[in-house]
């Protein structure tokens, strides 16, 4: 069945660490385990290095940003099969980025932590997260990532 969403729908969620960082559970569709989210990094934002354990597709919305493959500036796709490994760096421009995971297993990201712990972003982990409003996000640090920004 057709949705209809509109931007307002969902919340913005802060990332935690430096700069003006968000994050958007638009929709999670357990039947495809497929969840689809948005992204705004401030200028300069890096995202901390990761694995993907599902297929994602990442469409920039506004601003600029990069991999080790190439600059991504608005417009641009990146197709990401499961076990890419990389670290999105930002421009000073920030960016918004719509991705699209779809797993086979409810896996869908791991984040090594400072700590040397796993950060697993699986369907509970985005299902906790679409249940939340900006201020629980805040307060429990929910997304569990820690941002940094290029001086």
């Amino acid at each position: 069945m057709t949705r209809v969403l509109n931007d307002d729908d969902r919340p913005w969620l802060p990332l935690g660490g430096e700069g003006q960082n968000y994050l958007k559970v638009v929709s999670i569709d357990e039947a495809q385990r497929q969840v689809v989210l948005i992204v705004k990094f401030g200028p300069n934002a890096v995202y901390p290095q990761h694995l993907h354990r599902a297929g994602a597709i990442a469409y920039t919305l506004e601003g600029e940003w990069e991999y080790e493959e190439g600059v991504l500036g608005e417009g641009s796709w990146a197709l990401e099969p499961p076990g890419t490994e990389h670290t999105p760096i930002v421009s000073d421009k920030g960016a918004t980025i719509l991705a699209v995971l779809t797993s086979e297993d409810e896996r869908y990201v791991e984040v090594p932590l400072p700590d040397g712990s796993m950060l697993e972003q699986d369907l509970d982990y985005f299902k906790r997260l679409y249940a939340m409003t900006p201020e629980e996000a805040a307060a429990e640090q929910a997304t569990g990532i820690e941002m940094q920004t290029n001086s």
